[in-house]
């Protein structure tokens, strides 16, 4: 009996360390075939400083435009607002930008509807930048996206929606910011739901490979749902309809009355 009891413990414990076990390899980001000790790169297509086409405007972004003068009367004529400074909530940063209307413009004050749709951050400033200068010489735009928006669902320890005030956001800065992936998530199949020409794409990535930075969808775009699923160890458990932690805490205690058990005969033998 007591032989049994003991055998019976040590394969609860097996189940126990085996549930809970990812191997290292995993959980280990950029991996590649090249040693350790060298450099791993890549060369950038002709003419590129990246493998990705940089985010270009589309309707219903919204933009922060300040326009920096020094004739007070013009900078009273431009309605510009004064600059976010880094205690600014989100509601003051919405009140304090311009939106892309469906047909590609903003109504820019004292000069009108200005097209912006399909430009980048910097080619919409020099637009905006020559519109004022017709009116100021000196005038200088500053001009930001702050629209740009992606939820973070899954596998990730602070899941939820997230702003991120720039116009380039790459996967692990998404990572980064829910707190990182999960010791349960599953690093080779991370997916990215993405609206494309009104229809709904699933892009998957796996982010333990270091050619994910040759990936066209390693930079991310507003709008994008990341969901990251758990690992097959983990789905396994999940199939008992029972948290996993549950599971592991009620294991747990079994192999406990398990050892008191034991000891008890044990002093019983004596």
């Amino acid at each position: 009996m007591k032989q049994k009891l003991v055998k019976f413990s040590f394969l609860i414990l097996l189940i126990i360390a085996f549930g809970a076990c990812t191997p290292q390899k995993k959980l280990i980001y950029f991996q590649s075939d090249t040693p350790k000790d060298s450099v791993y790169s890549y060369i950038y297509p002709k003419d590129k400083s990246e493998f990705v086409e940089p985010y270009r405007l589309t309707s219903n972004d919204e933009l922060y435009i300040n326009v920096v003068t020094d004739d007070e009367r013009n900078q009273k004529m431009f309605g510009a607002v004064s600059s976010i400074n880094y205690g600014a909530n989100e509601t003051s940063i919405y009140m304090n930008s311009y939106k892309i209307d469906d047909k590609g413009y903003i109504t820019f004050p004292a000069v009108g509807p200005v097209y912006l749709k399909g430009m980048t951050i910097e080619e919409a400033r020099q637009t905006l930048e020559e519109k004022a200068r017709e009116y100021d010489l000196n005038a200088i735009v500053i001009c930001k996206l702050v629209n740009f928006r992606v939820d973070i669902l899954g596998e990730v320890n602070r899941p939820g929606r997230y702003n991120f005030y720039q116009d380039k956001v790459s996967i692990f800065t998404a990572i980064a910011t829910a707190g990182d992936l999960t010791y349960h998530a599953k690093r080779t199949a991370v997916k990215i739901v993405r609206k494309e020409n009104n229809k709904d794409i699933i892009y998957t990535l796996n982010v333990n490979n270091a050619d994910i930075l040759q990936n066209p969808n390693y930079f991310l775009k507003s709008g994008d749902i990341i969901f990251v699923e758990p690992n097959k160890a983990t789905k396994n458990f999940s199939n008992f309809n029972i948290p996993m932690s549950t599971i592991a805490s009620s294991l747990s205690i079994i192999s406990t009355a398990i050892t008191v058990i034991l000891l008890v005969l044990q002093l019983k033998d004596k």
